[in-house]
């Protein structure tokens, strides 16, 4: 590879994609890695601002952005997760169905740790829908050495994927009264709709409401580092979770609720550790807009 005077470059191969910046209109390559310079082509690659090209062969040892990118990506996925071609060196993940996004954050910091190598993500345990965008990847330089992907990839198959997306099961859920006056008839009943609402956008069905004590639930504690949520009840019978909502689940757009609901519904046990970890990122700010999940809300 060497790098040369586009006038230089007629009848050379691209090594590397160019992009084109046409603000308003268009920004993406104009000439893609493999292209053979055209002397037509010297104005444009003027006009946007590309005096000097790299153009040449891959090194023995060595192999270019692109390739490195789309071996990165293919390690790193696990189940519901698909990744584009790469484009100007960037391969960008995708997830396949709608469901539970799962980040192997441990494994994600090894690899960023690798020099000339990145990877990026959202935020674990968040509900994703088809095809959105969740991560991607790409290296620093043009090239890297092929040592430094082959650590990326033994690393994967040894810890396990980085991303991934489990799917949410179409549960049946049971909504418990514990207030006589509303199981009664006596006033009405603000949770069911609001509780219903969120279980039947993740697939689920709600298909009976009934009194506590007909539960048989041994309620051994209670409460969550989260505001709003903190009277946040988590409980099994059996292998059945129960969760326990405070009254901030009907007046708060965002809650706990929202916070635990998918984890559950992905199939997770959840565990105490689970909660404790909810301190950090805990505190709502409910914004006039809501842009869960897309903020610092349940993250950690």
């Amino acid at each position: 590879m060497k790098k040369i005077p586009v006038e230089e470059a007629v009848g050379m191969v691209l090594y590397h994609d160019l992009t084109e910046i046409i603000p308003g209109e268009f920004k993406g390559p104009a000439f893609k890695k493999g292209h053979i310079i055209k002397a037509e082509d010297v104005p444009r690659l003027l006009n946007m601002g590309k005096s000097h090209i790299y153009v040449g062969e891959v090194e023995e040892g060595v192999i270019h952005e692109n390739e490195a990118a789309e071996r990165m990506a293919r390690a790193a996925i696990g189940m519901g997760i698909e990744f584009t071609s790469p484009s100007e060196g960037k391969v960008t993940l995708k997830a396949k169905e709608k469901g539970l996004l799962k980040i192997n954050i441990e494994t994600l910091e090894k690899l960023n740790d690798i020099d000339e190598a990145m990877f990026a993500t959202l935020h674990t345990d968040i509900v994703v829908k088809k095809g959105m965008n969740v991560g991607g990847t790409r290296v620093i330089p043009l090239v890297i050495e092929e040592t430094k992907i082959a650590q990326i990839e033994e690393l994967c198959k040894k810890e396990g994927p980085i991303v991934e997306v489990l799917p949410l099961k179409p549960m049946k859920v049971g909504i418990i009264t514990t207030g006589s006056e509303v199981y009664n008839g006596r006033i009405e009943d603000k949770f069911g709709p609001v509780l219903g609402k969120k279980v039947k956008d993740l697939g689920g069905q709600v298909v009976k409401q009934l009194g506590i004590k007909k539960a048989g639930a041994n309620i051994i504690s209670y409460g969550a580092p989260t505001l709003p949520g903190a009277m946040f009840l988590m409980v099994y019978i059996g292998d059945i979770p129960v969760l326990g909502l405070p009254a901030c689940v009907m007046y708060c757009k965002t809650n706990i609720f929202d916070l635990i609901l998918p984890r559950v519904m992905a199939g997770e046990r959840i565990e105490k550790r689970d909660i404790r970890r909810l301190g950090h990122g805990g505190f709502c700010l409910s914004c006039e807009n809501c842009i869960f999940p897309s903020c610092g809300y349940g993250k950690w």
